[in-house]
């Protein structure tokens, strides 16, 4: 199973196309920053507004360049179980680590529904491992403690990556017998740890993975006043970008530390000069004031 701090990975644009040479630059950059893992075609990374090719061409680039040194969990979650089934089956012989999948969404379907099209994901893959991915603000639709109990007796769905920002959602799923939980959200972090998450995972990592890493660290060695030290930091990085949700703060920021990343696309709109830059100010005397190098933030 996937433990750590796990990457929702940017999707690099060039004039409205996908970049792919910047993917590679990104997971270069995300190697040497020793991430727990990189996650492909999410919320973050523009999934739904990338097509079924330009996806499998990003999660066919980033396990190859990642060459097994950084395991790659692909979201292949779409509006219909045929195009969710053709990207699990292709990420799946591409050699992905794990598949994560989001509820179809725009109509509202019953648990028995989401439950056969889960069930038909999972059994074509098998046995590579699937986690589930609850986003309802995004779906329209949630997975409930009750369905993910359910699937759970799938041998192959081990988890759930939960982006309700929930916590009680979150606790009953860590109630689940040999089901991981990844929180999706930063300001539950620590909690989530403490009550028996593997990991967390974070759009803001991608871009800060430093102060993470050290909240993983301190977990990892179990010293807890350095948990709640970075707890701290991390939450006052997350609340300036709204919590990674801004997807043009996201990569107008990333622009800055790596190159290739582009902008937004449309209908999502740049961040402005006028934005970006206080922005950067802000967060660079956050990182100036803990104990990381000066490396991690001379860049902003």
């Amino acid at each position: 199973m996937i433990s750590g701090v796990v990457v929702p990975s940017l999707t690099p644009m060039r004039d409205q196309k996908v970049n792919l040479e910047g993917m590679e630059t990104l997971v270069e950059f995300l190697v040497s920053q020793k991430v727990s893992a990189l996650f492909v075609n999410g919320t973050t990374g523009e999934g739904p507004l990338l097509s079924l090719q330009e996806r499998r061409d990003c999660s066919t680039l980033a396990i190859k360049i990642a060459d097994k040194r950084l395991p790659i969990i692909v979201q292949v979650g779409a509006a219909t179980t045929y195009d969710s089934l053709e990207l699990a089956t292709q990420a799946a012989e591409a050699g992905a680590a794990a598949l994560a999948c989001i509820t179809p969404n725009f109509f509202a379907y019953s648990d028995k529904e989401l439950k056969a099209f889960y069930l038909e994901i999972a059994r074509a893959v098998a046995p590579l491992e699937l986690y589930l991915y609850n986003i309802p603000a995004r779906t329209g639709n949630s997975i409930s403690a009750k369905l993910a109990e359910e699937l759970a007796q799938e041998s192959n769905i081990v988890g759930i990556k939960d982006s309700s920002g929930n916590m009680a959602q979150i606790l009953d799923y860590l109630a689940i017998p040999n089901f991981s939980v990844l929180p999706g959200a930063d300001l539950l972090a620590t909690q989530a740890l403490l009550a028996g998450a593997k990991g967390i995972v974070a759009g803001p990592a991608g871009i800060f993975p430093e102060p993470y890493m050290a909240l993983w660290s301190a977990w990892q060695s179990k010293d807890y006043q350095a948990l709640l030290y970075w707890q701290n930091v991390i939450m006052q990085i997350s609340r300036l970008i709204a919590h990674g949700a801004r997807l043009d703060l996201l990569k107008g920021l990333m622009a800055k530390r790596i190159a290739g990343i582009g902008t937004v696309r449309l209908p999502l709109l740049p961040a402005t000069t006028q934005e970006l830059e206080p922005l950067q100010g802000k967060l660079r005397d956050i990182l100036r004031a803990t104990k990381l190098n000066e490396e991690t933030y001379n860049w902003l």
